[in-house]
């Protein structure tokens, strides 16, 4: 099972997708775009892992998310590796102490039951496009005004790969505390 932790994201946010889809068309930009209804933001990469793991890792993710609701606001564009010559278009969001605490107890949970991971520091973002290939985003313009959301949940997510690319299956959301 290929499997991560993330915070989905609300639809309102296909409409900020499918404006920039339509300025690389304008662009002759080629790429692979997400499908909207699975935009999140990655907490935790997992990767393949045993199905006898899961009871493990649900039972990280509901000790991890004693953590309080907060919100998000998105940011600018980006590009990895680098802006100029992106092979993942993202947008940025703004740091967040709740957020970055959610994730470190996340990853302190995974690490200590001896789970692996990803261990990469986390870079928040939604990543929007995988370009096919390197390509300067910033004739893309700049990100259109910034969204507000509220987190009030993650998700451990199971990637499923068929012909449109990956889907993302939920096999258990923790809800969070309430907000202070």
């Amino acid at each position: 099972m290929r499997l991560f932790y993330a915070i989905p994201l609300p639809e309102r946010l296909a409409a900020f997708q499918a404006e920039l889809q339509g300025r690389a068309r304008a662009l002759a930009m080629a790429a692979k775009w997400p499908r909207p209804q699975g935009l999140h933001l990655t907490l935790a990469f997992l990767g393949e892992q045993p199905e006898d793991l899961l009871p493990k890792l649900l039972k990280i993710g509901r000790s991890a998310a004693a953590s309080p609701a907060f919100e998000l606001r998105t940011a600018g564009l980006g590009g990895f590796p680098r802006t100029a010559a992106a092979r993942i278009l993202w947008l940025g969001v703004e740091s967040e102490p709740a957020m970055d605490a959610l994730c470190s107890r996340l990853r302190k949970a995974l690490q200590d039951a001896g789970a692996p991971f990803d261990a990469k520091p986390f870079r928040p973002h939604i990543t929007l496009a995988r370009p096919k290939v390197p390509v300067d985003l910033t004739p893309l313009g700049p990100a259109l005004e910034p969204l507000r959301m509220r987190v009030d949940r993650f998700v451990l997510y199971q990637s499923i790969t068929d012909r449109e690319g990956p889907r993302y299956e939920v096999l258990e959301a923790f809800p969070l505390a309430p907000m202070k």
